[in-house]
């Protein structure tokens, strides 16, 4: 099965997030835009997992979360995932509470990396589309 780690969006969030899905949306059909029920941050991506490794995930999942207190989210600011020219992923991030979001894909990419290991640092996100030719990010982004 493919695995990911995500935190869910609040009614609010979402309802943020797709205003900006709306907008970037509108005479782009160049884009696979994420359906509004899928919209979450992306904390750690697994791959394909087999099923009899699940309870080993579900297990290091919770050794990541030990000690983490609740915060709060407030989304805010776009990015890509690529060049600018030839983006791979569009998406937009956090600022209240987005160290506390590294934090804890830190933790998850510690205590899962037998499963996957990441090169790059942890940068919590919500993928909003992906351009279909990898090109076309650039007039997403107002260029």
């Amino acid at each position: 099965m493919r695995l990911f780690v995500a935190i869910e969006l609040e009614d609010h969030s979402r309802s943020e997030v797709l205003k900006v899905v709306e907008e970037l949306s509108s005479g782009h059909k160049n884009a696979k835009f994420v359906e509004p029920g899928n919209l979450h941050f992306t904390l750690k991506f697994l791959g394909e997992i087999e099923d009899s490794m699940l309870g080993e995930v579900i297990t290091s999942i919770g050794k990541s979360v030990e000690g983490i207190k609740s915060f709060k989210l407030h989304v805010h600011g776009m990015g890509y995932f690529g060049s600018r020219r030839f983006a791979k992923v569009i998406w937009v991030g956090a600022h209240e509470g987005r160290d506390e979001m590294v934090k804890l894909a830190s933790e998850l990419e510690h205590n899962l990396s037998a499963f996957r290991k990441d090169e790059r640092p942890p940068s919590p996100h919500i993928t909003i589309c992906r351009p279909k030719t990898g090109r076309g990010g650039g007039r997403l982004l107002g260029d």
